[in-house]
């Protein structure tokens, strides 16, 4: 709808300023106060929904029923996030659903999630954008490391296999930078606990790697 108005706009009144002004204003009121709002608590729920449509898009289980394609539907996203008022809590969800696809490896790429990202740049405050943006660099910090783990591992395993080891995927992020913190202590399975001492006896030499400069 937002895009044939702005066509109508652009054709028809030579981008009027006073028509656009005044359409913008109409726009702002309908995405905040609108029935679906209404009923469900107001204009919060406008920024929470734009959120969980921005992770249905940048998820790997993306469908077209949702748009043609990420790219398309970002764009209709941010035209509607515009006249969204609440925007501190669209970034507070958005935040905790990049977090979310980040760890559990869903993000469809990290193309669309940086576009997104830069999209915000003008509406969200640095400290926000920063933070995603940390999120990103600290995953693909964990991945390097994950692939020197395994690199060292392989030189073990060919001097001296591991007794009980079992493959697994370990990833070490910063805890002070992700908005997911664990709901209680995690308790490591007997049958792991060979496999994570290992990763934590790699770890660890990694940082004294790194005080030794």
């Amino acid at each position: 709808v937002l895009s044939k108005v702005e066509n109508i706009f652009k054709i028809g009144f030579s981008k009027d300023p006073s028509l656009i002004i005044a359409a913008n204003k109409a726009c702002e009121c309908f995405v905040s106060q609108n029935a679906i709002t209404s009923t469900l608590g107001g204009s919060r729920k406008t920024a929470e929904f734009l959120a969980r449509y921005a992770d249905l898009l940048l998820r790997k289980d993306f469908t077209p029923k949702i748009a043609r394609n990420t790219e398309e539907g970002i764009s209709h996203m941010m035209k509607v996030y515009r006249f969204a008022n609440d925007k501190d809590i669209f970034q507070k969800f958005y935040g905790n659903f990049l977090a979310r696809r980040l760890v559990k490896n869903q993000s469809v790429s990290e193309e669309s999630e940086r576009s997104v990202i830069n999209s915000l740049e003008k509406t969200c405050g640095l400290t926000c954008l920063r933070r995603y943006n940390q999120m990103l660099k600290d995953l693909n910090s964990a991945r390097e490391l994950n692939g020197k783990y395994h690199e060292w591992l392989d030189e073990r395993f060919q001097k001296k296999p591991i007794p009980d080891f079992v493959s697994t995927s370990i990833t070490i992020l910063n805890s002070l930078i992700w908005p997911i913190q664990p709901r209680s202590a995690l308790r490591i399975p007997f049958e792991l606990e060979t496999s994570v001492n290992t990763m934590k006896e790699f770890y660890t030499m990694q940082c004294e790697k790194l005080q030794q400069g």
